[in-house]
């Protein structure tokens, strides 16, 4: 079972990659956040071993969308990611750092539960 630690390193690890997001068009929402990431919850609740395919095309995605977004978008996305992972009782903290390693983003800084959403 998930805690609270593991609900905050899993938003905390799509609001880096929206924070840390190169530019590309559209604009991101709660929806798109929702459909880009869906694709990694067997890998995040520990249905399957390693992250599919389809879940490190949508984490690339939501990096793109993001990096075309106001900060309001970013925000309003980061807090939908968050409301799902509080009802996600399976998270597997140890999961996330693997989306990051295992898709290929390299962030610049380690992700932990300190990072929050941003303000708009």
């Amino acid at each position: 079972m998930a805690g609270k630690g593991a609900t905050l390193l899993f938003v905390s690890a799509f609001a880096f990659l929206l924070l840390t997001a190169p530019y590309a068009g559209g604009q991101i929402t709660c929806t798109n956040a929702r459909s880009n990431v869906a694709q990694c919850l067997g890998y995040l609740v520990g249905r399957v071993a390693s992250p599919p395919a389809p879940c490190c095309d949508g984490v690339r995605r939501l990096n793109s969308l993001a990096g075309n977004s106001t900060r309001v978008a970013i925000r309003a996305a980061c807090l939908c990611l968050q409301g799902d992972a509080r009802e996600l009782k399976a998270l597997n903290a140890n999961r996330i750092s693997g989306i990051v390693s295992n898709c290929g983003v390299s962030p610049p800084f380690p992700i932990s539960a300190n990072i929050t959403c941003p303000t708009a």
